[in-house]
């Protein structure tokens, strides 16, 4: 998938999720890690969840065209991704966690496993932690290559952060999105009801 095709900001192909709880520490470079991409045909929507810090101010700090910002009290992670995913536009939903940074091939690259692999809902990138200040903290989950069934990934959660996963928007909407009364595995529960689509 070429990567300077012209872009189409009624119908972009990917559609960022972010959603911020008091992130204000981390918010813009998570933003800017999602400007940087290679592949630059989507849009960003950020919903602020009801920030009691300098969140907003954070976000209204971010210049750019492709962002969209959201604003509601604060009714947890569940709610605010759906949200989002409400306003979406884009063929393809990617999430980052408002205190996560993504590498700039990150959208190319899983754009590239979506076309080579037509039958698949949901790819995801392996993860590394990082320190507060951006530094390698040494760990990253297991390499998985290939596909992964819902048996498998109800017994061990390779993926482990929401941040690494894109969807189609059509799996995530069938799937019923985030389930806003759970309070903790919102993320691995949907990619679970995605994973038995098909």
């Amino acid at each position: 998938m070429s990567c300077n095709r012209a872009m189409t900001p009624e119908h972009p192909v990917v559609t960022v999720l972010v959603t911020a709880y008091n992130a204000e520490a981390y918010l813009e470079t998570a933003l800017a890690s999602a400007l940087k991409q290679t592949f630059d045909d989507f849009e960003v929507i950020v919903v602020d969840d009801g920030s009691t810090d300098g969140t907003w101010q954070a976000l209204t700090r971010v210049q750019s065209a492709k962002v969209r910002r959201l604003r509601q009290e604060h009714r947890g992670r569940g709610a605010a991704v759906n949200r989002a995913a409400e306003q979406a536009r884009g063929r393809f939903l990617a999430f980052l966690d408002a205190d996560d940074v993504w590498r700039p091939q990150k959208l190319e690259r899983q754009l590239e496993v979506f076309e080579k692999r037509p039958e698949a809902d949901l790819v995801f990138t392996q993860s590394e932690w990082i320190g507060p200040s951006g530094a390698s903290l040494g760990i990253a989950t297991r390499p998985w290559n290939g596909p992964l069934s819902a048996e498998e990934l109800f017994r061990d959660n390779v993926m482990g952060n929401a941040s690494c996963v894109m969807v189609r928007r059509r799996a995530f909407e069938a799937a019923g999105g985030f389930d806003p009364e759970l309070i903790a595995c919102t993320d691995l529960d949907c990619w679970l009801r995605i994973a038995r689509l098909r």
